[in-house]
C-alpha cells in the first residue's frame, strides 16, 4: 500500500524547513543540510515535498562530477544541459530569478569537496 503517506512529527519539521527555505531571499536559510540514519525517511520526505510543490528533487550519482550536478539540475530548472559550468550557473540563475524554487540534492555528502 505505497499510495498512502504518513504525516509524521519529523516529515512536519521538514515542511517547516523547507518553508523557512523558500522564503524571499534574504528573509530566511540559504542553505539547510538534513542528516540521519540511512532508512529514516529523508528520502521520502524530499520526494514527496517535490511531488507535491514546486521544489526540483535532484539525487546525487557518485560517478558525477560538480559539474554534472550543475548540468543535472540546470536540466531539472531549465530543461538543458549545459556542457560549461559557466553556462549551468546562467541558466539556474535565470531559472531561478524567474521563480524562486527550493533545490533538494540526495545523497549531496558523497559528492566531492574539490
Amino acid at each position: 500500500m505505497r499510495d498512502v503517506f504518513v504525516t509524521t512529527a519529523n516529515f512536519k519539521r521538514f515542511l517547516e524547513l523547507a518553508q523557512e527555505l523558500e522564503a524571499p531571499a534574504g528573509m530566511g536559510l540559504a542553505m539547510a543540510a538534513v542528516v540521519g540514519r540511512a532508512g529514516r525517511g529523508k528520502t521520502t520526505a524530499a520526494m514527496r515535498l517535490a511531488s507535491v510543490n514546486s521544489a526540483i528533487y535532484c539525487r546525487f550519482c557518485d560517478w558525477w562530477t560538480p559539474t554534472g550536478l550543475l548540468r543535472e539540475v540546470a536540466f531539472l530548472l531549465g530543461g538543458i544541459r549545459p556542457r560549461a559550468t559557466q553556462r549551468c550557473f546562467e541558466v539556474i540563475q535565470e531559472e531561478l530569478a524567474r521563480e524562486r524554487r527550493l533545490i533538494m540534492v540526495d545523497e549531496a555528502d558523497r559528492l566531492s569537496l574539490r
